[in-house]
């Protein structure tokens, strides 16, 4: 039976919230920079995890490290997230109408392009996937989390639905089909996932 997700509301301390949603407002340099208006595909960025006592790299590395990780911990147990090594994290504005994200695994892809024959490749999950909700409004579309993996026989049984909060962290076990319901806001929404 997969475990059900878990959402912490109020996650960052306000003045980092404030940091990280000026960081991606919409009008912010970085969807210019990362050129995200242009980009027709998905894109995310590694980083490795650490215990904070040198130091952040940055905000994302700060609110990551030195915020989200233990929730993470506290949710996985000591065995599972001592395992933990990096994390990928990436962000998304949708102005407007969203369309959603198509229901998924959340997968290794970098492993599954540098192997030659993708028909022998082992499949890669996170040990947990999460969703950092920044900036909602009553139009943004809820993530909703199958009880179902990969290597499910049956159909699922148990869907999950997150309503999206603003500085609300959801965690989820990394190998849960899952995908974000469509809307029909008008108003800007602002969303970061990091796993």
């Amino acid at each position: 039976k997969a475990r059900a997700p878990v959402s912490f509301a109020n996650a960052l301390p306000i003045n980092l919230y404030q940091r990280i949603c000026q960081a991606f407002a919409p009008d912010a340099a970085f969807w210019k920079d990362s050129g995200y208006y242009n980009n027709p595909g998905y894109y995310s960025f590694l980083a490795k995890t650490h215990d904070g006592s040198k130091g952040f790299r940055d905000v994302i590395d700060e609110i990551v490290c030195g915020h989200l990780l233990p929730m993470v911990r506290q949710f996985l147990g000591k065995d599972d997230a001592d395992r933990i090594c990096a994390y990928e994290w990436w962000a998304h504005t949708r102005p407007g109408t969203s369309l959603g994200h198509m229901m998924h695994f959340d997968t290794d892809e970098a492993n599954l392009k540098d192997h030659h024959d993708r028909s022998t490749a082992k499949v890669h999950h996170p040990i947990v996937s999460s969703v950092l909700h920044l900036t909602c409004d009553d139009k943004s579309g809820p993530t909703i989390i199958l009880d179902q993996t990969p290597g499910s026989t049956e159909l699922p049984s148990v869907c999950w639905r997150s309503v999206p909060r603003n500085n609300t962290f959801m965690i989820f076990p990394g190998d849960l089909l899952h995908g974000v319901l469509p809307s029909g806001g008008t108003g800007a929404t602002g969303e970061s996932q990091a796993r």
